[in-house]
This record gives structure tokens, C-alpha cells and sequence, in this order.
């Protein structure tokens, strides 16, 4: 499960004192919990075992389950007149706002509640949530610069600096990269002396954030591809590779955190083939379950300049290039990504976005994969238009127990604003079947839109057990959050917090076993997401189940925690503690 290499490096940090907490997650307020189902029915209701460590919301009852099947599956969003209007009040009149490609959810003002940044060309965008559901336009309060144009394609949210709150990353189009920290209630500053990043205004796409040489604090990897839209920058343009046919994209590069949240550039250590692909997105994954977070690159132009990239980690943050028996070599127009274990056999399985087709990188162990998707079904679908996917992700959507596979689609930038046939491409939600294939429930799920896809959230935003949907339009707009209407079927989410120096717990792993089977999640949110990021919080769809027998956490110091018997329909918060741990 855990390489030796990380146990050892946790044991020579000396961070590891071993407190015990017990943390409140308060999922719904002021409204009271729900009483558990069974209660009803006569039949006793789960255990709620009082595990150190473990704290427990208590169960929530779905209060119109009925309306799921009568009015569908998912419903627009009203978030409040600000929402609605998606216009920032410094926007010269006469213009409209020019989104990103991405959001960011995540509680960034620290009241508990989630908030929505959205990164634009135009001013950049920051949405707090507020008691009543709604949220309020509140980026003049919060962000630097509220009235300048953002230039952003992208960004990612995490704790850079140590110090308990949310930071942003900035990832920008024709523009200096920027990472903008956290007064720890939600109000946004750039450092002036700078964070260590080279100053090239590239063609940003993503950034990842994931700890790369093991000693808790978060490095970041930053995907280029080249600047779009007419702007002008200064990125390093370079010359043709050999054997390659285009000239190498805008240099990617790979940030080592010193501490304090300042960078150091150690992008050498991927060498020519690693920095000079036209790059979507990096992922940090620990793709051979050694300990380790290895990196994983998507690469579009893959047949003309470089193929998607697996690096594996040493344990320290040594990065070496896996050879093309690892499967994962695509040369292909990779764009998206996103990863879960489909096969049930503790490895990461990967879903990838191409034009005209998807794969599913399924694990053989060893450091392999083969593509599935055809014979599972996740195929475009020509007749409708289906051409190029972006920012996939794998997820349990409608809580069953079995991860579906959602696909934003939409136009290449030639296409956007034409009536070329490029546009109008209906989004897919694949609903894995029992029998493992998958089948597009996108129209009658009313989730077929047709603007501009890129980047998406599936997050909880209500809290209420039910992934919800947020999606952007890029160029176009204005973002639109689907809410899922709720069920019967059971669930779990979970918060973990673990200790100093992991104390975000990025790189954990939690397995939640019940009756003959066994679902895994790791907890690395933002790495896989185009241009986007979610809430550090774990999801488990457990169908008709009450309760599971056993969860299993793998921290990333290398420890673990067990919890026996658990209730279902409940959000946790798991604290590292002094509690016997393996």
C-alpha cells in the first residue's frame, strides 16, 4: 500500500506527535438532521459507533426523493440575481464578459460554506456563498485588482503556504502566471515579491498541485499549450524538435515549494519531452501505489509533437520518464482527464479526452493499461455532433456504488463563434451499467448542453449527498451549476484533516468496504480537473445500503486509520490522531 521510502521520510520529518481530534462538519444549518429511514420502517436503525477520530453528521434523509424520478434527474441552479448576471461591475459598459475555461470550488472564506471563483479574460470573478443557498458577487472586496482583465484560462486552489486557508493559482493566457494568497478569510493579495515563478506569459492552461518529494508541502506542475486569441506575450517559442513535425508548445514547467508558498524552477527534471508538449493538464497520481505521487501529462498534438507522458516518482521527487509498454504513451489530441478505480484492483484507472474518441486506460498492474472504451461504450456518438472532449471526469453521479464518466464537450478554438461544425456538441454522462459498460444518459438527464465545453466541477455544493455539476462556457457564459435532485440510494462524504506537515491530506487514499465489495478514492482534487478544482472532500455512492462495514484511511505520512461499522447517508470528517494506527 505504502512505499517504504515514504514511511521513512515521515519518520525523519519528526512531525508526527499523533493528535487526536474530533472535528463538527455541520452539513445543513440551521435545519435539523433528518431521522434515519429505518426508524420508520421498525427496523433498527445502523450502529453509530463512537470511533476517535471519526465524526459523524448524523444521518440525512432525502425530504422528496419522489421528485427525482417526476421531475428528473437534475435542475438549474438559482444562486441569486448575482449569479444570474455573471457581470462585473467594473466591466466598461458596452462589453461582455469573456469567461475561462474553468471554476474553483471550495470554501476560500473560511465560514464553511462553498464559494465560486471563476476565472475570465475579463475581470475574474469571485462568488461567496451565503446562508440562504444563494451567492453574493463579492470580487471588488476580494480579489486584487477587481477592475483589470484577468487574462485566465485557468486556476486551482490549495494551501500553498501552510497556513490553514486556500490559495489561488492563476493560470493565464498571454500574461505572467499569478498566485494570490489567502488572508485566511477569503480576501486575495499578490506577494510583491513574487512567489519564484519564471516570468514568461505563456499559453497557461492548468495547474496541478500535489506533494512531489514527500516532505508536505505542495509542489505544482503548470501545463502550456499556446497562446490563443490574438494576444501577444513573450514565451519561449523554440525550435523544432527531432522527430517531431510543429514547433514545441509553450514551455510547461514544474515548481518545487521551498516553503512559505515561494517556488523554486526545477522543470529540468523533465527533460526536452516533458516541458515542450502542447499541454492541457498535469496530474500528480499515485499510479503504481508505491507512496508516491508520479505525474502524468496530456498532451494535444500527440501524433506531431509529443504523446501523453507518465513520469514515475523515485520517493523523493526524482521524475523518470515510463517507457511506451505503460500504455498511457497516447499520441493523440489529449485535452482531459479523469481517474477512479473501475476494476476494483487498487491501482488508478484513467479516463482521457481526444478528438473524435475517448479512451479508458484500464490497470493490468505493472505499470500498465489498455484502452477499454469501445468495448465499454464510451464512444461519441457522430450523429449528434460529439467531436471533442474536454475536461472528463470519473464519478459516482447518481450514487449507486459505480463511477460514471461525464464529458463536457464542445468546439476547438476555430470553431468558436462560427456556425461551423465544430459547434453544438451535446455533453455525455455515461452511466456505468451493472455489467460495467457504460451508456449516455446526458439528454434524458437534461445535462446535453451545447455550449462551449471545457473545464467542469462535480461537487456537493448543497450538501446533501448528491453530486451537482458545474459547468462553465468558455468565451461564451454565463457558468451554470446543475443541482441533482436527491434520491433513496445512500452515500457518504468525507473531509479528512491530517497533521502537520499534511495537514491538507492531498495524496490519501480511503477504501470503504461493505458486504463483498470495496470502493477506493484518493484524495487529490484539482489535479486531474482542466483549467478547474473542487473541495478537498471525498464522495461514495453506496446504493441501497445502511450502513458499510469498514473504513480504511492511507495517509500520505504513511500511516492508517481503520473505522469499523458506519451509518451511510452521512458527511464525516476523519482526523489523523493517537489512536492505534497501523
Amino acid at each position: 500500500m505504502t512505499g517504504p521510502d515514504q514511511g521513512a521520510k515521515a519518520a525523519c520529518a519528526g512531525y508526527f506527535s499523533g493528535m487526536l481530534l474530533l472535528l463538527v462538519l455541520a452539513c445543513r444549518a440551521p435545519a435539523p438532521i433528518a431521522a434515519d429511514p429505518a426508524a420508520d420502517s421498525g427496523e433498527p436503525a445502523p450502529p453509530l459507533l463512537d470511533w476517535s477520530g471519526l465524526d459523524q453528521s448524523g444521518v440525512i434523509a432525502c425530504a422528496a426523493p419522489q421528485e427525482r424520478a417526476a421531475l428528473g434527474p437534475f435542475a438549474l441552479a438559482d444562486l441569486g440575481p448575482d449569479w444570474a448576471l455573471q457581470r462585473p461591475s467594473l466591466l466598461s459598459e458596452g462589453l461582455d464578459p469573456v469567461p475561462g475555461a474553468g471554476a474553483v470550488v471550495a470554501d476560500l472564506t473560511g465560514d464553511g460554506r462553498l464559494d465560486i471563483f471563476l476565472p475570465a479574460r475579463s475581470p475574474c470573478m469571485l462568488f461567496v456563498g451565503q446562508a440562504d443557498g444563494t451567492v453574493r458577487d463579492e470580487s471588488l472586496a476580494r480579489l486584487p485588482q477587481p477592475g483589470a482583465d484577468c487574462d485566465a484560462w485557468g486556476a486551482s486552489a490549495a494551501d500553498v503556504d501552510a497556513d490553514g486557508d486556500l490559495d489561488l493559482f492563476i493560470a493565464k493566457n498571454g500574461a505572467l502566471d499569478r498566485l494570490w494568497f489567502n488572508d485566511g478569510a477569503g480576501h486575495f493579495a499578490l506577494r510583491e515579491t513574487g512567489a519564484g515563478f519564471t516570468p514568461h506569459r505563456c499559453g497557461s492552461r492548468s495547474a496541478s498541485f500535489g506533494d512531489m518529494d514527500g516532505d508536505g508541502d505542495l509542489d505544482l506542475f503548470v501545463a502550456r499549450h499556446h497562446i490563443v486569441g490574438g494576444v501577444e506575450g513573450d514565451c519561449p517559442q523554440g525550435e523544432v524538435l527531432p522527430g517531431r513535425s510543429i514547433r514545441p508548445g509553450d514551455p510547461n514547467s514544474l515548481y518545487e515549494n521551498r516553503g512559505d508558498g515561494v517556488f523554486a524552477d526545477v522543470s529540468a527534471r523533465l527533460g526536452d519531452t516533458g516541458i515542450h508538449g502542447y499541454s492541457f493538464l498535469g496530474s500528480w497520481l499515485d499510479v503504481d501505489d508505491d507512496g508516491d505521487l508520479d505525474l502524468y501529462i496530456i498532451n494535444d498534438y500527440g501524433s506531431l509533437a509529443e504523446p501523453n507522458l507518465l513520469y514515475l516518482n523515485d520517493g523523493w521527487g526524482g521524475l523518470s520518464l515510463a517507457g511506451p509498454e505503460s500504455g498511457l504513451a497516447l499520441a493523440i489530441d489529449g485535452m482531459g482527464l479523469g481517474f477512479g478505480d473501475l476494476n476494483e484492483d487498487g491501482l488508478p484507472d484513467l479516463f482521457v479526452s481526444d478528438i473524435d474518441r475517448l479512451h479508458l486506460m484500464l490497470s493490468l498492474g505493472e505499470r500498465t493499461w489498455y484502452d477499454a472504451a469501445t468495448s465499454l461504450g464510451l464512444d461519441p456518438v457522430a450523429s449528434i455532433r460529439q467531436r471533442s472532449a474536454w475536461g472528463v471526469e470519473l464519478a459516482d453521479m447518481d450514487n449507486d456504488g459505480l463511477l460514471d464518466a461525464v464529458a463536457p464537450y464542445g468546439p476547438t478554438e476555430g470553431f468558436i463563434g462560427e456556425e461551423g461544425t465544430g459547434m453544438r456538441q451535446p455533453d455525455a454522462l455515461f452511466q456505468q451499467q451493472p455489467d460495467g459498460s457504460f451508456l449516455d444518459v446526458a439528454a434524458a438527464w437534461g445535462l446535453n448542453q451545447t455550449g462551449n465545453g471545457r473545464g467542469l466541477v462535480l461537487v456537493d455544493f448543497n450538501q446533501d449527498g448528491w453530486l451537482d455539476l458545474l459547468r462553465p462556457d468558455y468565451r461564451g457564459g454565463p457558468a451554470s451549476l446543475h443541482l441533482s435532485r436527491c434520491g433513496t440510494a445512500a452515500w457518504l462524504t468525507m473531509k479528512l484533516v491530517g497533521e502537520a506537515p499534511f495537514a491538507h491530506a492531498r495524496g490519501a487514499r480511503v477504501t470503504v468496504v461493505a458486504g463483498d465489495r470495496s470502493q477506493l478514492r484518493w484524495l487529490q482534487p484539482g489535479s486531474t480537473a482542466l483549467a478547474s478544482s473542487g473541495p478537498l472532500e471525498l464522495h461514495f455512492g453506496l446504493g441501497d445500503l445502511d450502513q458499510v462495514d469498514s473504513i480504511t484511511v492511507d495517509w500520505p505520512d504513511g500511516r492508517r486509520s481503520v473505522f469499523g461499522a458506519v451509518a451511510t447517508r452521512q458527511r464525516l470528517t476523519i482526523t489523523q490522531s493517537q489512536s492505534p494506527q497501523d
